[in-house]
């Protein structure tokens, strides 16, 4: 299962990257900076698997490399709760890591857009652990700001002894410019 999760997220982000190259060049070359830059704050939370709930703060900050296609370096920190009969804890973890989102479509406002991201564990942390995360993303888009959702899958590969690896759907609603 393992092996299939990381070529299904390394296929889709390279899918993504080729399509780049056939991009639209509806936008005018005269965007500003800020207009292509990207800073979110987002906060997510997943399905129960193995006894853990993750939830997690994260922050990324990117560029449009062209219209559709934009690259980001991404910071979660996260609280995984785990509740396993009497036994209620949680385990921190900080990840840093990147990803690439792909906007597919534009309704007036709003986009619709896929995310690929991995990151791995930073620091001094409860629980070692590599993310890879893909989700469909929905942006409404209000000057100056936006809120985003997000839903999607979530791989996290445990290199803590005693921790399995977790599966499962993952929510995202998030704030940037």
């Amino acid at each position: 299962m393992k092996t299939i999760t990381k070529s299904l997220i390394v296929a889709s982000l390279l899918i993504l990257s080729l399509t780049a190259a056939a991009q639209d060049n509806t936008s005018s070359s005269t965007s500003s900076f800020r207009d292509k830059l990207i800073m979110n704050v987002e906060f997510g939370t997943g399905t129960k698997s193995h006894d853990i709930t993750p939830m997690g703060l994260g922050f990324q900050a990117g560029y449009r490399v062209v219209p559709r296609l934009a690259v980001f370096a991404d910071f979660q920190g996260s609280v995984n709760l785990y509740n396993s009969g009497s036994t209620k804890t949680y385990f921190k973890s900080n990840t840093l890591g990147g990803g690439l989102e792909y906007k597919l479509f534009s309704l007036g406002n709003t986009d619709f857009g896929i995310q690929g991201k991995i990151g791995t564990s930073i620091g001094n942390t409860d629980w070692k652990q590599t993310v890879y995360d893909i989700k469909l993303v929905v942006r409404l888009r209000r000057d100056p700001s936006n809120i985003s959702f997000g839903l999607g899958f979530r791989h996290v590969h445990s290199r803590t002894e005693g921790l399995k690896d977790i599966n499962g759907v993952y929510a995202t609603i998030g704030f940037g410019i």
